[in-house]
């Protein structure tokens, strides 16, 4: 039988075992000003350089939207299990 794997000069080289690896996700602060005057809190699992655009992808035409130079810590943006890509106004308990 054989393995799945590479094979090196005759030699079947295998391949690593990845049990679990996440990368860590970072989530930017997104300030956006609604129509009325209204300030909120956006969060976004994205690239620095798009988490504006995919926030006011999210929200209704007019409003405006800047980032934030502050990102969430590494446990902080955990806690939150946003996927990749997602964004979410900020709900203050």
């Amino acid at each position: 039988m054989r393995r799945s794997g590479w094979t090196i000069g005759g030699a079947e080289k295998l391949r690593p075992r990845v049990t679990h690896c996440k990368r860590m996700q970072r989530v930017h602060l997104v300030r956006v000003m609604t129509d009325a005057g209204e300030r909120q809190i956006w969060l976004a699992a994205t690239g620095r350089d798009k988490a504006v655009d995919r926030v006011l992808d999210a929200v209704p035409l007019g409003w405006s939207a800047s980032l934030i130079q502050r990102e969430l810590d590494a446990e902080s943006a955990a806690a939150l299990n946003l996927k990749p890509g997602e964004v979410r106004q900020h709900q203050v308990s």
